[in-house]
């Protein structure tokens, strides 16, 4: 047989319980913000594109604030680095084996 279950196991449409009202609400919620970040990026979009100059601006600052914060990620790494090689350092001095 292809269906082994009993019928009394199987859920009928009706037999499902209801969504908790919480759950509806966030589902509700979680729409409307994918929504109005779509309709947000659109009427964006439009005032990038009719405004050429802003748009020129908006760039040239975004190219500044990425170049700096690829400063900051180097920067970091090196830290890192710096910090591993100590503990590194330590442990060969502490740990007798």
């Amino acid at each position: 047989m292809v269906n082994e279950q009993p019928k009394s196991e199987i859920e009928s449409p009706e037999a499902r319980t209801p969504m908790d009202p919480r759950a509806k609400k966030m589902i509700v919620m979680v729409f409307i913000a994918f929504v109005a970040i779509v309709a947000l990026l659109v009427v964006a979009g439009f005032f990038l594109y009719s405004r050429p100059q802003a748009t020129t601006f908006l760039r040239d600052i975004a190219v500044i604030i990425l170049a700096f914060e690829t400063l900051m990620v180097i920067f970091f790494l090196g830290v890192m680095t710096v910090l591993l090689i100590y503990v590194i350092l330590t442990l060969e001095r502490e740990i007798k084996p």
